[in-house]
């Protein structure tokens, strides 16, 4: 029997890529707060409250 790897390497593929995602996600926030924006525009950017983006992200936002 052949084992179907297919599933599993694009489990790790998709890892590998929100990785990636996270870490452009975090230089955009920095970015923003750079210019003077808002936690509520980022917030809304995000479809969560300024209170969500805020705590989730002030620590890689300096």
């Amino acid at each position: 029997m052949v084992a179907d790897t297919q599933s599993l390497r694009a489990i790790a593929e998709l890892a590998e890529q929100r990785g990636d995602l996270d870490a452009a996600l975090a230089e955009a926030i920095r970015s923003a707060r750079r210019a003077h924006r808002s936690w509520s525009e980022i917030g809304a950017m995000l479809g969560v409250s300024k209170q969500a983006a805020q705590r989730k992200y002030s620590k890689v936002a300096v």
